[in-house]
């Protein structure tokens, strides 16, 4: 009988999933790369004992997380390491507890951050320094702030990776979501209103952008690594 795969990366076409197969199988971990399409990065990894096909998270979630349940207990934990599998893993996340182990913050720690508006206000709770932000509720709310806003502005969606019932949307921040007048505002506002609603406005600050990456386990730092 061939021996039991330990874990299941999914995502294994994405850079993150490769480095964790890899490093699952340096320490004897026997892992599973899975994605919704053949020869991806990790299932080429010569870490990866084997390569596991589900359909694509990105237009049928649904039926991706029917796969997962049935297949679960066939690993002792699943990593999802993207937007798309996290999000849909997290979702189930109670079903999949009594098949495996799901290496994934809970449904409610993973949705302060997920929803940008949330982790300004958590962060803003906490005296962490960030842009001054508005989260108006509809288009009136918005007009009340008229006097208030000084622009330029960004205006970005609270989520920016999200299942609107039918396919995953991406709202990735782009030069197009700066506006510098009330007319362009609304535009932009109404536009992303629609795909998500309610989305955030924030000062523009000026400056190089880096990112901060770490890894905790109940609020217990293990590794941190800033972006160069």
């Amino acid at each position: 009988m061939p021996a039991r795969i330990n874990a299941l990366v999914l995502e294994s076409g994405k850079p993150n999933a490769l480095a964790v197969i890899r490093d699952l199988g340096r320490h004897g971990v026997r892992t599973a790369a899975g994605e919704s399409f053949r020869f991806s990065l990790g299932a080429c990894s010569r870490y990866a004992c084997r390569s596991l096909l589900y359909p694509p998270i990105e237009t049928e979630r649904p039926r991706f997380q029917e796969f997962l349940l049935k297949i679960a207990s066939d690993y002792e934990v699943i990593f999802p390491l993207a937007d798309m599998s996290t999000a849909a893993v997290v979702e189930i996340a109670d079903e999949l507890k009594s098949r495996t182990i799901v290496a994934a913050a809970p449904a409610d720690t993973y949705r302060l951050a997920l929803d940008k508006a949330e982790t300004y206000r958590v962060a803003r709770s906490c005296g962490v320094p960030h842009p001054r932000t508005w989260v108006p509720l509809d288009e009136e709310e918005l007009q009340s702030l008229k006097g208030e806003l000084i622009f330029p502005l960004v205006v970005k969606a609270r989520i920016s990776q999200f299942w609107d019932g039918s396919r995953f949307s991406i709202n990735k921040v782009t030069e197009e979501n700066y506006v510098n007048d009330w007319t362009a505002l609304l535009e932009k506002y109404r536009k992303i209103d629609r795909i998500c609603p309610k989305p955030l406005l924030q000062e523009y600050l000026e400056g190089e952008g880096f990112g901060y990456f770490a890894l905790l386990d109940k609020g217990e730092l293990l590794a941190v690594r800033p972006s160069p």
